[in-house]
């Protein structure tokens, strides 16, 4: 049954699966072709069993994931695939230090994923990471890879496999020497923190990603004060501009020449304005004042007009 499944998801749903199946698979189409040639009866009655106790077995798992309540990501395979009604089911394994995925190669032929924890407080966090990350397998039909590297929010996580054959997730770490540091700490803070400030103030989430861009004048990398706006991104710009109080000409906020403005990647600003990180998944218009003490945090209609 589970090479006919194989079969199933080799060709419609189009994934990928593991080499050493492609020879079971094929010598199954050869049974399969020969039965129905010389006993089309005994052929029938198996694909009918096939597919009665693959519908037993799919309702039957709905059922028990309603009733135990198991922390589990319920992926439905995209509406244009002819098997779209199937449900495929992952776990999220919650154990100690070691947060991880099981089923994911069961159900999409993608390895395992697992963070290790190093905050008891991302705990929540990082199995969400993990339920987004399954649904982007089920729905894009990619599967991830070693060594795969993807943007979250403004930090960037990579997937590196270890010896137990599970792609651990590690995150962007400039200080380190491979670049990247096991954990995902910086980056479940930052996606979790934004998503918060977006709701706490009716923003639409437009998070920039890790190679994108802001602007940036003297003194804000040097850590002064600053006050932030963002007007419409464009490729590789945020949008973001940021500026020290220097630069303020008038009352109603006139701002200097885009031409005394230098442009930093993300990750080199957020270490330096730890205040602003919280604020850089807001949508175009709004403007956020850290000069004081307190943010002030307003939108601004005129941002988004064109020049």
């Amino acid at each position: 049954m589970a090479l006919v499944m194989d079969l199933f998801i080799c060709l419609f749903v189009k994934r990928r699966i593991p080499r050493n199946r492609y020879v079971a698979l094929f010598l199954l189409c050869v049974f399969y072709f020969i039965l129905y040639i010389y006993q089309p009866h005994v052929f029938m009655v198996l694909l009918l069993g096939f597919v009665g106790i693959s519908l037993v077995i799919g309702v039957a798992n709905i059922v028990l994931a309603n009733i135990l309540k198991k922390p589990m990501a319920i992926i439905r395979i995209p509406i244009n695939n002819p098997i779209s009604w199937m449900l495929y089911r992952v776990q999220i394994i919650d154990k100690e230090y070691f947060i991880f995925t099981k089923g994911l190669f069961k159900s999409f032929y993608n390895q395992e994923i697992g963070v290790v924890v190093q905050d008891e407080e991302d705990r929540d966090n990082i199995k969400n990471m993990l339920i987004i990350i399954v649904d982007y397998i089920g729905k894009s039909e990619h599967n991830i890879l070693q060594n795969q590297t993807m943007n979250w929010g403004i930090w960037l996580i990579k997937f590196i496999e270890h010896d137990d054959g599970v792609l651990h997730i590690y995150e962007y770490d400039e200080n380190s020497k491979n670049e990247y540091s096991e954990g995902v700490e910086r980056s479940v803070v930052y996606w979790a923190d934004q998503n918060c400030t977006c709701i706490q103030y009716g923003s639409e989430y437009v998070d920039p990603m890790f190679h994108h861009t802001v602007a940036v004048t003297s003194g804000v990398m040097e850590g002064q004060p600053i006050e932030a706006f963002r007007q419409k991104m464009d490729g590789d710009f945020s949008g973001w501009f940021i500026i020290t109080k220097d630069y303020i000409t008038s009352s109603d906020h006139e701002y200097i020449d885009i031409q005394n403005f230098k442009t930093y990647h993300i990750n080199h600003v957020v270490d330096i304005q730890p205040r602003l990180v919280k604020y850089l998944s807001l949508q175009p218009g709004f403007r956020v004042n850290l000069i004081g003490e307190e943010d002030v945090v307003v939108f601004d209609p005129r941002l988004l007009e064109d020049e």
